[in-house]
């Protein structure tokens, strides 16, 4: 291979050739079934773009999507980690509900069906779980990770971290998914391995899908997923404090588990974490390549704003 690493030039083309197929996909509305379009989507939008780009490219495959194993004690440590970190995601969607609703009087929940039926459970979780982890982390935290590391650290996480929310165009889970990316990214660094990111991300989504349908067999059946998200931000002053001071409660001592565990995976991971050759000065010409897809993303959510004012 000539080129060992990716550029950040090269990352933002694939960055922005990315989200031109992903618009370009979402308005012609090919598959009526959610799952199926997921699927579709996440394959040949997300993950075959990033794929044919580092074989034209002629890239070092192993060494920019960071296939390396990860041993069984760091798995389970990544997936207790994570499971660890679903309170303080729902904490901050639950908060960025209320304000989303102060601001516009109203929420618009684009989200995802909850299974009805065992069935729908399992290719759920093969869809929104698995397909979705490994297309996703292979694209942010393989391709665009190794383009921008060079960056150092704080920035790249940042900068991951950032795009990773944008892409998921939802106001009320942005917060909630630019906090659990920060996690996979300290995951994934620590262990040089994007199969450490696909575990994270696969066990957050599985988990998620499998509280949801457990959570539908128990409530009521006039209740359904987007009466209770919409009747959050109708409730009493009084019990939506109350609840966000419970949340948070449980949130705190969730995150003080999270930085025990985070804090034994560094002391195991000493010798495997990504070593950065941060470059002094970094060409601001390099991100011209990001404008596009930036541009595209401003775009949809422009009109999603619109249409909370709308309503």
């Amino acid at each position: 291979m000539e080129n060992k690493k990716l550029t950040i030039f090269q990352g933002g083309i694939i960055f922005s050739v990315t989200e031109a197929l992903f618009l370009i996909f979402s308005l012609l509305h090919i598959f009526d079934n959610f799952l199926i379009s997921g699927a579709v989507g996440e394959i040949g939008i997300i993950l075959l773009p990033s794929v044919i780009f580092i074989i034209v490219l002629k890239v070092d495959i192993k060494k920019n999507l960071r296939i390396k194993k990860i041993g069984a004690v760091n798995s389970l440590i990544i997936v207790v980690t994570m499971l660890f970190s679903i309170p303080i995601s729902l904490v901050a969607s639950y908060i960025s509900v209320i304000l989303v609703n102060l601001i516009f009087k109203n929420n618009i929940i684009a989200d995802i069906p909850i299974p009805q039926n065992f069935p729908e459970l399992l290719l759920s979780i093969i869809v929104i779980g698995f397909i979705a982890a490994v297309s996703e982390e292979i694209f942010f935290r393989g391709v665009l990770f190794s383009s921008v590391e060079k960056l150092g650290v704080k920035k790249s996480f940042i900068i991951i971290s950032v795009l990773f929310a944008l892409f998921h165009f939802n106001f009320e889970k942005a917060i909630g998914v630019f906090i659990l990316s920060l996690i996979i990214c300290y995951i994934v660094y620590r262990t040089n391995s994007v199969l450490a990111g696909i575990l994270a991300h696969f066990t957050n989504n599985a988990t998620v899908l499998i509280i949801s349908f457990i959570s539908v067999k128990l409530l009521p059946k006039d209740m359904n997923s987007a009466q209770s998200i919409t009747d959050i931000a109708h409730q009493n002053i009084s019990i939506i404090i109350f609840t966000i001071i419970g949340l948070g409660f449980i949130a705190l001592i969730c995150s003080f588990a999270i930085i025990g565990l985070m804090n034994i995976l560094k002391n195991r991971t000493e010798d495997s974490k990504i070593q950065y050759k941060q470059q002094g000065i970094i060409n601001k010409k390099a991100f011209i390549s990001f404008v596009p897809g930036l541009l595209i993303m401003s775009g949809v959510y422009i009109h999603l704003l619109l249409k909370y004012i709308a309503n």
